[in-house]
Formats: C-alpha cells, structure tokens, sequence
C-alpha cells in the first residue's frame, strides 16, 4: 500500500483558509503550547474500569466493535438518557457502551467472531445494549456492525488483527483502511464545494489501540 498522507489535515486547509465565522490565532497556539511544555503534562494512563482487556487478539477486536458503535449517546426529545448497570453503577455514554460490551465478553458473547457480527439480528444487538432509557439509531449500529463482520469475513480472513497488522504500524494506513473499507467510518462532507474528511472514529481506534496496549505490539504506531 502506497504511504498515505494525511488526508484529514490535508483536507481542512482550504476550510480554515475560506473559514468565514472562525480564525486561528497564531500567537496564542504558541503561547498554549509553551505553558503545556512547561507543565509537562503526561498522557493519561488508559482506563481499564470500563473497558474490556485480555491482552489478546480478543482486545483487539473488542476495540473495533467499540468504536464502529462509538457515536450519538444523547437521547431523542423527551426520552431519558440510555444507561447500563455496570456493577452497582449506572454509566450513560461511551463509558456505558465500553462496559456494556466488556459485560458481553466476559458473558461469552463472540464479539470477536467476525462471522457473527456480519449476521447478527437485532434484538441479539438490544440484549447486549440493554439498560434504561433510549439508545439512538440502533438499526444504524447494527448495520455497523454487519459492514464490519463482512468486511473481515470477506478482506481479512475474519481477523481484525490481520486488518491491524496490514496498517503495518501506522496510524494513518490504519485510518486510510478504514476509511476506505467501510462506509461507516468514511465520514465526509463538502464545504465549498471541497471534500472535507472527519474520520473521527478511524483515528479514535487508533488512539484507542495505542491506549489499551500502551503503546506496544498491537498498540505501537511510528506515527501516533
């Protein structure tokens, strides 16, 4: 594979260039990242109360279905907000999805089986999402999580890491694949008339690979 660029920053040049409500200050951004410097603000450890984490092949594929779901948390008008028993605790949100599915996983849900997310049914998705309140656009997730099941099945021989180790340590090839691969994290839009790229969940996987395997085997990326 031909070493992208990054075609996110690449992209939103033209947009801060013609922006016509909002503009950089130069000077600031400096001044913001001299203090950073100077407080030496580390990088959070990753957050292992929610999330589900074996260190194997198994994390991985945890992680891309996380985030294939990571989207739209707020409730419909006049609906309460979608939370999860997690323990003795109700969680809302991503933490609530993280947990959700780490309870899955360690239930024996194969998660991990891209064959069964390719051909899961509805209310399978609705038992692993059950809480209170109204969880948006679960037609959509589950149309997720099919695109993704495929796209394994069919490109990778049902293994995320193989989709993983293609990227060959690198964050942008690991967007690049996904962007191109699946139309659920191809998120683009037009601003005058240019393609814009967002890709937000692609390079939230990333980060969320880096994260879990704190920086090493399947979590190193030479360009995080």
């Amino acid at each position: 594979m031909v070493e992208p660029q990054n075609p996110v920053l690449e992209s939103i040049k033209k947009v801060v260039q013609h922006a016509e409500h909002v503009r950089v200050d130069h000077t600031a951004i400096k001044d913001v990242c001299a203090r950073l410097i100077k407080q030496k603000i580390k990088v959070p450890p990753w957050d292992f109360t929610f999330h589900y984490f074996d260190g194997t092949a198994k994390t991985v594929a945890y992680l891309f279905v996380l985030d294939t779901l990571n989207f739209c948390f707020w409730p419909p008008v006049n609906h309460e907000k979608w939370e999860v028993l997690y323990g003795s605790s109700w969680v809302s949100g991503y933490h609530g999805l993280a947990a959700a599915l780490k309870m899955a996983m360690e239930k024996g849900v194969p998660l991990n089986d891209a064959s069964y997310l390719a051909e899961m049914q509805s209310q399978e998705l609705k038992s692993i999402l059950k809480g209170k309140g109204t969880l948006q656009l679960m037609e959509k997730r589950l149309e997720n999580l099919r695109e993704l099941g495929k796209y394994l099945v069919h490109r990778f021989a049902a293994s995320p890491v193989a989709l993983l180790e293609e990227a060959q340590g690198s964050a942008l090839k690991l967007v690049h694949i996904l962007a191109h691969g699946l139309r659920s994290f191809r998120d683009e839009f037009y601003y005058k008339g240019e393609k814009v790229l967002f890709y937000k969940r692609a390079q939230i996987l990333a980060a969320d690979l880096y994260g879990a395997f704190g920086g090493k085997g399947w979590g190193f990326f030479k360009d995080i």
